[in-house]
């Protein structure tokens, strides 16, 4: 480390006066019996008497417009955005905060309304009651549960030291959040108790597309394998039983129940080769195609995609009734 030394003439005689360990003396100035110098970003005053250091503490507060209030257009800012239940309102993350904007009656929310605090990823609960976001804190990130009107009654859930993304909300008596993390991890919480859980955990850094069924009993997800095609998985909340629908020889997306919860609907490709790593040949004429598959989910259940015979039916001759 580069540190500060006296020199005398007369002697030749060099002695050291501070003792820098962690960073090296950059610029120094003398005053008297004062020497003021700079190590890492800090200003210290050493006593050539005493040969004390003492650490100065500056503290500028300039009137710049950067530190004002003002208004600012988030429009252009937009992270994420969701639609509630009936489509009154659409929910919005930008600038690191959670607004509910009305179609067409009501005015803008902000729900979060914390300056300092970044917030992202916010969901609707299937009722529409209720609003779920990521936030920050100075312990990695939680969820925040709201009314959707933004009362300020709000329940936090830690999750950890992570970077974390919500990406659905599973119906229900109290509702599951299913999120994934920046660490391969797609887990569950559970809104009753707080209580969180692993589902799967991926081989690559991927997006994870998902989609609950309609009473809230099941998660259908994607799960990229070793050969970069992604696998169509069913997992069972109640009981952690998986069922894996694809068999691994396409490259699967977008899971998606019918309103029933009767179909799983999917897309999936069986020539993405090309295009699966970072040194990719989609400039080749290789272009990639993907089929819209419909997975039937119960025994009985008739596929959506039978061909209808066209038959005549037999009508119903309910007879005419008269009062009198």
């Amino acid at each position: 480390m580069f540190n500060l030394f006296r020199f005398d003439p007369a002697s030749g005689e060099m002695t050291r006066l501070t003792s820098e360990t962690d960073w090296d003396v950059r610029a120094a100035g003398g005053f008297g019996d004062t020497v003021v110098y700079e190590a890492g970003g800090q200003l210290k005053r050493l006593g050539l008497a005493s040969g004390q250091v003492e650490t100065l503490e500056i503290r500028i507060a300039p009137d710049l417009p950067q530190l004002r209030p003002q208004w600012k257009n988030a429009a252009g800012t937009i992270q994420a955005a969701d639609i509630s239940r009936t489509g009154k309102r659409a929910l919005l993350t930008a600038r690191g905060e959670v607004f509910t904007v009305p179609v067409k009656d009501g005015s803008t929310r902000n729900l979060s309304d914390s300056g300092g605090v970044r917030e992202y990823t916010a969901l609707w609960s299937p009722d529409g009651l209720q609003v779920a976001w990521i936030a920050e804190t100075d312990d990695g990130q939680e969820v925040v549960l709201s009314d959707q009107v933004g009362s300020g009654n709000v329940k936090r859930f830690p999750l950890g030291p992570h970077f974390y993304f919500l990406l659905a909300w599973a119906p229900g008596e109290t509702g599951r959040l299913v999120y994934q993390d920046n660490h391969l991890g797609l887990h569950v919480l559970d809104l009753a108790n707080g209580k969180t859980s692993r589902i799967a955990t991926g081989v690559r850094r991927e997006q994870y597309d998902v989609a609950v069924s309609p009473d809230g009993r099941w998660l259908a997800y994607t799960l990229e394998r070793p050969n970069y095609h992604r696998d169509l998985v069913l997992h069972e909340f109640a009981s952690g039983r998986e069922v894996t629908v694809s068999d691994g020889l396409a490259d699967v997306a977008a899971p998606a129940f019918s309103a029933d919860g009767k179909v799983l609907y999917f897309a999936a490709s069986t020539n993405s080769g090309p295009l699966q790593v970072g040194l990719n040949m989609t400039s080749q004429e290789r272009p990639y195609r993907a089929g819209l598959y419909a997975a039937v989910l119960t025994a009985d259940g008739a596929s959506p995609l039978a061909p209808k015979t066209g038959d005549e039916e037999e009508e119903k001759d309910e007879g005419l009734e008269i009062d009198q």
